[in-house]
């Protein structure tokens, strides 16, 4: 029985090698070396998803997108890590893993194709983590989750097969995405002084423009 498992381990070991050379002939050579990594990781994660219970895989999946989708953003983002964080805190204008989904849509990092996926891994955590009873993927709703992803075409193979492909191939997309892009330029105050100088002639000129007005309507009532 030990020999058994021990084998069986061994396979497992051999087949995420494969997978890791597989995944490096991929990688442009000019790629940085914490990409590489990262891919290499995501190797071992998609392995570790598959032993997982339905449940599990469920909660693990949205969680680990969550955070990528949460680190591409913080990518784009301007100011410091205190007020960058301060978006992404639960009561923060991108503290739901749904609002960090819309969120990159609109700034046109993801297509819409993309929501679509993420979206129902999410409506997927939400039925397992919410659900009082056990169920599983074969669960009538969840299977019907799973049969709307787009970005994969895994129609033949079971509902949890078409789940963990679809959260790898959203998992190396955004670890991609976020190496690929750079920050928003910052808004600064270039030549503050000529601000304030526009400024207040603007409103010199209102306020002489309200005054003769004024004067105008008087003397129109005498």
């Amino acid at each position: 029985m030990k020999e058994e498992k021990n084998s069986k381990e061994t396979n497992e070991e051999k087949v995420i090698s494969i997978q890791k050379r597989i995944a490096l002939k991929m990688i442009p050579e000019a790629a940085p070396e914490e990409l590489k990594e990262n891919i290499l990781e995501w190797v071992t994660f998609r392995s570790e998803l598959s032993k997982e219970s339905d449940r599990g895989c469920a909660l693990l999946a949205a969680s680990h997108l969550d955070f990528l989708i949460e680190e591409l953003l913080k990518v784009k983002m301007v100011g410091t890590k205190k007020q960058i964080q301060s978006l992404f805190d639960f009561n923060g204008p991108m503290g739901t893993f749904s609002s960090r989904i819309l969120i990159s849509y609109s700034i046109g990092l993801i297509s819409k194709s993309y929501v679509n996926d993420l979206q129902i891994i999410r409506k997927v955590r939400n039925e397992f983590g919410h659900s009082p009873s056990i169920i599983n993927f074969d669960d009538e709703k969840i299977a019907s989750f799973c049969n709307n992803l787009f970005l994969i075409d895994d129609s033949n193979r079971a509902n949890k097969a078409k789940f963990i492909t679809s959260v790898a191939f959203l998992s190396g997309s955004l670890m991609g995405l976020a190496f690929k892009e750079s920050k928003f330029k910052e808004r600064l105050d270039i030549d503050l002084d000529k601000t304030k100088r526009d400024n207040k002639e603007f409103r010199e000129a209102l306020y002489k423009q309200f005054k003769s007005s004024k004067k105008e309507s008087n003397n129109k009532k005498s």
